[in-house]
């Protein structure tokens, strides 16, 4: 309440109310003298020059207060109140210390062109009237800005202009927020507009719901809709704990920008029933620069996200960062340097940009459609390290899909069929079973392309491949190269021609309608792709046989022989056949085998040396069958049984002597016996094969 004192022989009187604000205009203006502290006697005067009455302690909502050039006013207590707040050029208003101290505004302005607060001041601004505006050509470096609805005299529903630079120096909590309003009787409302071409700093948390949105207990609600750039050091809050209907808004307009160095944190797991929402119109960017979780929180019933087409969110730091999968992206920006990581199924409806950095899309599909992508090169890529795809629309136009596990090897289609949806993803190596089995060390280019169609047969396509001469595996000829792809019955090899290009290397091949597993291989075809291999006990020696379906380059076969005592150990050596693109069958007796369990396998050796092993097959030797086939011949049903129980399902096929699978399926675990249906297959000896832990065990069946 403001003091009295004499002034040139006269005793001025105000009759003050302090009853709650209703909106009136100004009733008086103060003018500072001098130098001072807000309660200094003769300090401030109705007068400019001092010729009116001096009036000691403006704390009113009515009265305005000038500081007027030259002055230095500091502030000893919170909880002043004034209409208007002016100062001039050269005048100051401060605390004078670090702690937290606030002054009320009511009115329409507050007129900064001189300097308020100050970098360690401890000064704050408490918002209450129904509509000021921040403004001035000077020096705002705040503690704290915020709506105090615990103020009687404050408005229910505040908006403020702000029309200027501002710092907030605040880092415990909240610098910027709607507080108080402990009796969660009526609704309080702090609705802030930061005008185009400003900054609000803040280095604490930016919420509109209290001090963290949650667990305040009160009825908080508002709209920030930000012009200009609101940098938040810390956590952006949007959370609320209001009751359903009082919902919060961040509102970034065009050209406008949110920075959350922190963490953007959602509205999950808040109590009442309000949504906090987040809206970002064309050109309105959200960056995100905080590593790790950039987002936490957030909820997809208790979030309203609304990103106009040109809204960007922008992940910006140079140490790893995780992509929040609930935000409906249109464009999404990936810069920084650090590799940013998806966390769920993820759609970008406009554009995904490259600025900077990789995206890792682990086990999830980064859905593009039509989206457009930009920036993308060797140092910047959508890495497929795991089951997760790159998925575009590809029509009569070259799509490329830049894509890659230990390196950048981007694929392209262009389709001449209808118009689909594909999903590309890269893998390190090349297998004999396409996703699985031996790895091919030789004639290979050491990548293989994953490709799916959103709706099979629709298209007709190109695809072209891409590698570097560091990816390619020793014998490989590129001058003799072409695509392959791998189909159930094994690698299908395309035309071989020379490569075009000069690292990188590119190998196209036209005509595809089935996606499955590709490669880039040389020679005839793929290097030996087994049938099957397989050990029999014949008396006292153990019998091997194995059948290709082609080689390349195959020089010959070593048989080695382990047990679980001894380390595997070359026992014999089978002459190759080179280059062979029919079935080719060979044999082996080991005349001295190990008594128990043994294991064979064959390491296949080409002309420059390259090697890769086969499956590995196991022969408990003077003992009981691994796998026991009857009756045998069969002609409806065949039941196998299995010491060796297996302690996990383990997938089982029965082949054909050209080696095509004919049935297929799971042998459960715990389960010692499986029984087949062959009625319905050709008479003729037939390959039975399961993979039991790390051991492949076969069974000739035959079918009469």
């Amino acid at each position: 309440m403001l003091n009295t004192s004499v002034a040139a022989g006269l005793l001025l009187c105000f009759t003050l109310a302090n009853a709650p604000f209703a909106g009136a205009q100004s009733s008086a203006t103060l003018y500072s003298q001098n130098d001072g502290s807000w309660n200094a006697v003769n300090l401030w005067n109705t007068a400019p020059d001092g010729s009116g009455s001096f009036v000691q302690t403006p704390d009113d909502p009515s009265v305005s207060v000038v500081v007027q050039t030259g002055h230095d006013i500091t502030l000893p207590v919170s909880g002043y109140s004034v209409y208007d707040l002016t100062i001039q050029a050269g005048a100051t208003l401060r605390v004078g210390a670090g702690s937290l101290r606030y002054l009320q505004v009511y009115g329409n302005q507050a007129l900064i062109h001189g300097a308020i607060g100050g970098g360690t001041d401890g000064l704050g601004l408490d918002f209450n009237g129904p509509a000021t505006t921040l403004t001035g050509s000077g020096s705002v470096q705040l503690s704290r800005l915020r709506k105090n609805c615990s103020d009687a005299a404050s408005a229910e529903v505040t908006d403020l202009i702000v029309a200027c630079n501002v710092a907030l120096s605040w880092s415990s909590s909240a610098s910027l927020l709607c507080d108080g309003n402990f009796t969660n009787s009526t609704p309080c409302s702090f609705n802030l507009t930061l005008n185009g071409g400003y900054t609000i700093t803040a280095a604490g948390d930016v919420s509109i719901d209290g001090i963290n949105g949650l667990s305040n207990n009160t009825w908080q609600e508002g709209t920030f809709t930000i012009h200009g750039t609101l940098d938040v050091a810390d956590d952006l809050f949007v959370n609320t704990q209001n009751p359903a209907g009082a919902d919060i808004i961040y509102h970034i307009g065009s050209g406008g920008k949110i920075v959350v160095r922190s963490q953007m944190l959602g509205n999950g797991g808040a109590g009442g029933g309000a949504m906090a929402n987040l809206i970002i119109e064309n050109n309105g960017v959200l960056e995100l620069r905080g590593g790790g979780s950039a987002c936490s929180n957030i909820s997809a019933s208790r979030n309203a996200f609304t990103f106009d087409p040109g809204a960007v969110v922008w992940y910006n730091n140079s140490a790893a960062q995780t992509i929040e999968p609930l935000l409906p992206y249109d464009v999404l920006r990936a810069g920084g340097g650090g590799l940013k990581s998806l966390a769920g199924e993820t759609t970008v409806a406009g554009q995904l940009w490259l600025d900077g950095s990789s995206i890792q899309l682990n086990d999830y599909n980064l859905q593009l459609g039509s989206a457009t992508l930009t920036g993308a090169n060797t140092s910047n890529y959508l890495k497929t390290n795991s089951i997760g795809a790159l998925w575009r629309d590809v029509g009569s136009t070259s799509t490329i899909f830049p894509v890659g596990a230990g390196s950048y090897n981007p694929a392209t289609l262009e389709n001449i069929g209808a118009a689909d949806g594909f999903g590309v993803r890269v893998f390190d190596g090349v297998f004999s079973d396409g996703e699985s089995g031996y790895d091919i060390t030789a004639g290979v280019v050491n990548r293989s392309w994953a490709i799916h169609e959103a709706t099979p047969f629709d298209s007709e396509i190109k695809l072209t491949l891409q590698w570097q001469s560091s990816h390619e595996r020793p014998g490989f000829n590129r001058n003799a190269c072409y695509v392959s792809s791998y189909e159930s019955s094994g690698w299908t090899a395309g035309t071989a021609g020379t490569a075009s290009g000069a690292n990188p290397y590119t190998r196209a091949r036209t005509g595809l309608t089935q996606f499955y597993v590709f490669a880039v291989g040389s020679g005839t075809a793929l290097p030996v792709e087994w049938l099957f291999f397989n050990a029999n006990q014949e008396g006292e020696t153990v019998v091997l046989k194995w059948r290709t379906a082609s080689e390349s380059n195959n020089d010959y076969f070593a048989v080695e022989r382990g047990s679980e005592d001894v380390q595997f150990q070359k026992i014999g050596r089978v002459p190759g056949r080179g280059d062979q693109t029919t079935p080719q069958d060979y044999e082996f007796t080991d005349v001295n085998p190990l008594n128990g369990v043994q294991y064979y396998r064959l390491r296949q050796t080409d002309f420059d040396g390259s090697y890769n092993y086969s499956p590995i097959v196991a022969l408990p030797f003077d003992s009981v069958e691994p796998l026991v086939a009857y009756p045998s011949p069969a002609n409806s049903l065949v039941t196998l049984e299995m010491p060796a129980i297996p302690e996990y399902d383990a997938n089982w096929q029965l082949c054909d002597a050209n080696g095509a699978v004919v049935l297929s399926g799971t042998w459960p675990a715990g389960q010692s016996w499986l029984e087949l249906d062959v009625g319905l297959l050709l008479p003729g000896v037939y390959f039975f094969g399961i993979w039991v832990g790390r051991v492949f065990v076969q069974k000739v069946v035959v079918v009469e």
